[in-house]
């Protein structure tokens, strides 16, 4: 379907992130991870509700938290470069952590400007590998095929954290990620990447499409 083409499929993906529901047990009874995904996407929801009348800075400012609380953003800053990290010093890695999560944030805030009127599904969870846990959902689309959409948590010091999500059932985003900025770092250095996701955050705070 068109929305599923290159250049959409980051919109997709995010509009799809924010509206998946949590559905099955009540809050109480869900599992750590799954109570993760939920306050994600409650903070979405609360953010798409005034979506028409927030600005991308309000968006921004509104989603900063809910996103660093449930993603362990350090953790994939690390993976998506892969072993040129070690190579870096202690103030780049710092850098660079920061520039990935900026980045990570304004896509959402840049990206959360309506409410697409889709419904999603809670399938369940179960163990992943290094023990991780998948958390699974399925995007329903009255006009569209539906999409399986899962997230791989980990627990961290601070407890249950999002590394990772695959984008019809099997594509990892981190994967993607890491084959677009493991060459870049590799072929130029860290202050291009650094660079380059900057100028992604400066496009869309001005409401131009980044890939």
């Amino acid at each position: 379907m068109s929305r599923l083409c290159p250049r959409r499929w980051g919109r997709w993906l995010v509009l799809s992130l924010v509206l998946v529901g949590v559905g099955g047990a009540a809050a109480g009874e869900e599992s750590p991870p799954a109570q993760v995904v939920r306050r994600l996407h409650d903070a979405y929801t609360s953010v798409l509700r005034e979506a028409k009348t927030l600005p991308y800075q309000g968006r921004y400012e509104r989603l900063a938290p809910a996103i660093t609380e449930a993603f362990d953003l350090a953790f994939m800053a690390r993976a998506v470069i892969g072993r040129e990290w070690n190579q870096l010093s202690q103030d780049d890695q710092a850098r660079w952590v920061k520039a990935f999560t900026d980045f990570t944030i304004a896509n959402y805030a840049a990206r959360l400007d309506h409410d697409s009127g889709q419904r999603f599904e809670f399938l369940g969870e179960q163990p992943g590998e290094n023990d991780t846990v998948m958390v699974m959902t399925r995007v329903v689309d009255p006009a569209a095929e539906n999409v399986n959409l899962n997230y791989r948590l980990r627990q961290a010091s601070g407890g249950w954290r999002i590394i990772d999500l695959y984008a019809k059932g099997t594509v990892s985003e981190l994967a993607l990620r890491r084959s677009e900025y493991a060459s870049l770092i590799k072929s130029s250095g860290v202050e291009a990447l650094i660079a380059s996701l900057r100028r992604k955050v400066e496009d869309l705070a001005a409401g131009k499409t980044v890939d």
